[in-house]
C-alpha cells in the first residue's frame, strides 16, 4: 500500500511500492507521472522518478502525463462540473416556475378578456330573436304591437340620464350593467360605452400577443436606438496565428494599454510557458515573451504604478514578474508566509499597488512590502471574481457559496502604515463608514448573464432594468467588458450566431443603464477582452487572436 501524504494544493504525495525502486531515495520514489493507455497493466500505470524508462514495453505507446498536473486538472474539472450543474439544477427549477407563472398568467388573460366580450356580448342591444332585431328587420312592414314590444325590451337595456341633472350639478347614476342614454330636449344620445369596452377588450388582447410574441421570438440583436449617432469605428489590426494553447483563462493590459499579458494551459513540447507577453506598437502586435511558469497561469494583473506583473497558476503560486532594460521580464522572489489554498481564479492590485487581493478557494488580502506578501486578512469562502472601487476604498468580491453566487464589500481602512479591512455588509448603516466615490461594475455568471451593479453612497445595488434583461435574453457567448471616461459608461462585447453569421456586438451602457449598440463586427470570439480605456479588444476564437482598435479615439 502506498504511502500518502496530502500537500497544499490537494495533490497526494504517493510514494512508488516497486521492488526496482526500493533502493531509490524518498523523494525519487515520489509518483511523478500516470499513464492513461489502457492496454498497461496495473503496476505500470504510475511510475516515479526512479522507474520512469524502466521494463517499459516498446510496443505499447505510453500516453504518459505528469500526475500532478493531471490530479489538478481533476480537482478543476469537478469544481467547474458541480458549479454547472448546480446552475443547470437552477435554471430547471426556474424554467418549470416560469412555466407555471406563464399558465397562470395565461389563464388570468383569457378569462378577463372573456368576461369583457360577454359583457359586451349582453349589452349589445341587437341580441339573437330580440324585438329590436325583428322591428328593425320587417322595416316598414313592421307591427304598431311589435313596436310597442320593441319600445318595452329597449327600456329593460337602458338607464335614461337626464341632461338637466348634470346641468344641476346632481349625482348622475350610471348603471355599469346597461347602455346609458342622456336625454336631451326630446332626443337621446347613446354613449361610448360599448366603443370603450371593445376598445379596452382590443388593448388587452394586443397586451397578450406582445407577450406570448415575446415567448416565441428569437431576439437575435440589440438594435440601434432611432438618430443614435455612433463614434466608434474598430479596425482590425493584427491577428496572431498558430498558438499553441487550447485553453485560455484570462488577459489583462498595462496601466499604458500597449502591453497584455495571458494565461494558459501551454500544451508545447517543454510544458513549461503557461504565460506570454505581447506588444501592441504602432498597430502592430508581437510577442515579447513566454514566462516560464507551470502548471496553468489561471489569474494575472499588471501592477498599476509601472509594468511589473503578477501571475498566480493552477497550483495555487504566485509570481512576480519585473521586467528588465532588455525589456525582458524576470522573476522575482515574492516571500508569502502562508500558503494559498486552491487554484487561484483572480488576483486585482488597487491603483497605489499596495494592496494585492487574490481569490482561490479563499479570500486573501495583501500588502506588498520589500517583495514580501504580508497578509492583512483572509475569508475563507471560493472568490470567483474581485475588483477595487474607483475611490480604491472597497474591494468588491464575487464569492461562490454552496454553488450560489453572492457579492460582498469590503473597506480598506489605513493608518499610518496599517490596514484594516471591514466587512461593509456587517457594519453598512453604520456612521464610521465614509461616503463611497459612485462605482457601477459588472459580473458574469456561468449562464453568461450580465449583472450590473452599481455603489454609491455606501448603498449597493443590483441594476435591473428592461435593457438589461433583454440584453440578457441574447444568447451570446465571449463576454468582455470595462469601464471607461470615469465610469461614466461601460463597454460591453459579446460574441453570437445571427443566422449562421458569426457575429461580435459592441455595445455601451452609459450612465442611465441602458444598452445601445456601438457596431458589429464579422468575428466569432470564445472570449473577449478590452483594453483599460476600451479602445482596444482583442479576440479569441481558439486558435488566433484577432485585435481591433478604435481609431475614431472616442467612445
Amino acid at each position: 500500500m502506498s504511502s500518502q501524504i496530502l500537500c497544499n494544493s490537494g495533490v497526494p504525495k504517493l510514494i512508488c511500492q516497486k521492488a526496482i525502486c526500493e533502493k531509490q531515495n524518498l523523494k525519487n520514489k515520489e509518483i511523478f507521472s500516470c499513464n492513461l493507455q489502457k492496454t498497461i497493466t496495473d503496476d505500470a500505470i504510475t511510475d516515479c522518478k526512479g522507474c520512469i524508462g524502466k521494463q517499459k514495453d516498446k510496443t505499447i505507446n505510453y500516453c504518459q502525463i505528469n500526475f500532478q498536473d493531471f490530479f489538478l486538472q481533476l480537482i478543476t474539472q469537478r469544481k467547474e462540473e458541480q458549479e454547472i450543474l448546480s446552475q443547470v439544477r437552477e435554471i430547471e427549477r426556474r424554467l418549470q416556475q416560469s412555466v407555471e407563472n406563464a399558465k397562470q398568467e395565461i389563464e388570468r388573460a383569457q378569462v378577463n378578456i372573456k368576461k369583457i366580450g360577454e359583457t359586451i356580448k349582453s349589452m349589445c342591444l341587437f341580441q339573437n330573436n330580440s324585438k329590436l332585431e325583428e322591428c328593425l328587420r320587417l322595416k316598414e312592414q313592421t307591427s304598431l304591437d311589435l313596436v310597442k314590444k320593441m319600445i318595452k325590451e329597449f327600456r329593460e337595456k337602458i338607464t335614461i340620464i337626464e341632461d338637466n341633472q348634470q346641468q344641476n350639478n346632481q349625482q348622475i347614476n350610471i348603471n355599469p350593467d346597461k347602455l346609458n342614454i342622456i336625454y336631451k330636449n326630446g332626443t337621446i344620445i347613446i354613449d361610448d360605452f360599448l366603443k370603450n369596452k371593445l376598445s379596452q377588450m382590443s388593448q388587452m388582447l394586443n397586451s397578450f400577443e406582445l407577450q406570448v410574441q415575446q415567448i416565441n421570438r428569437t431576439n437575435d440583436n440589440f438594435i440601434q436606438e432611432q438618430n443614435q449617432i455612433i463614434n466608434t469605428k474598430y479596425k482590425q489590426i493584427g491577428k496572431a496565428d498558430n498558438l499553441t494553447f487550447k485553453k485560455l483563462y484570462n488577459l489583462r493590459f498595462n496601466r499604458s494599454n500597449n502591453l497584455f499579458a495571458f494565461g494558459t494551459n501551454n500544451l508545447d513540447n517543454n510544458k513549461a510557458y503557461c504565460a506570454e507577453i505581447w506588444k501592441i506598437d504602432n498597430n502592430q502586435i508581437q510577442q515579447i515573451q513566454k514566462l516560464q511558469q507551470y502548471p496553468d497561469v489561471t489569474a494575472l494583473c499588471f501592477s498599476k504604478k509601472d509594468d511589473s506583473l503578477f501571475t498566480g497558476s493552477l497550483d495555487s503560486k504566485i509570481i512576480y514578474w519585473i521586467p528588465q532594460s532588455n525589456g525582458e521580464y524576470k522573476e522575482q522572489e515574492l516571500k508569502n508566509r502562508k500558503d494559498i489554498k486552491g487554484q487561484i481564479n483572480y488576483i486585482e492590485i488597487n491603483q497605489k499597488s499596495n494592496i494585492l487581493a487574490v481569490g482561490s478557494e479563499e479570500l486573501n488580502i495583501y500588502t506588498i512590502k520589500n517583495n514580501e506578501l504580508l497578509q492583512i486578512t483572509h475569508y475563507l469562502q471560493e472568490v470567483k471574481n474581485l475588483a477595487f472601487s474607483n475611490c480604491n476604498q472597497i474591494i468588491i468580491a464575487q464569492f461562490m457559496i454552496n454553488n450560489k453566487e453572492k457579492i460582498e464589500l469590503f473597506q480598506i481602512k489605513q493608518t499610518g502604515e496599517n490596514f484594516e479591512i471591514i466587512n461593509l455588509g456587517e457594519v453598512i448603516q453604520t456612521q464610521e463608514i465614509q461616503p463611497i466615490t459612485t462605482t457601477r461594475f459588472l459580473h458574469i455568471n456561468l449562464q453568461n448573464q450580465i449583472n450590473l451593479f452599481k455603489l454609491d453612497n455606501n448603498r449597493f445595488q443590483k441594476i435591473e432594468n428592461y435593457s438589461i434583461k433583454k440584453l440578457n435574453s441574447i444568447e451570446k457567448c465571449g463576454i468582455g467588458f470595462c469601464s471607461n471616461n470615469n465610469n461614466k459608461c461601460n463597454l460591453l462585447a459579446f460574441s453570437q450566431n445571427i443566422n449562421n453569421n458569426q457575429i461580435t456586438q459592441i455595445l455601451k451602457i452609459n450612465e442611465q443603464n441602458q444598452v445601445t449598440l456601438l457596431q458589429s463586427i464579422q468575428q466569432m470570439g470564445l472570449k473577449l477582452f478590452f483594453s483599460n480605456n476600451g479602445q482596444v479588444l482583442v479576440i479569441w476564437n481558439g486558435d488566433s487572436f484577432v485585435i481591433y482598435k478604435n481609431t475614431s479615439q472616442t467612445i
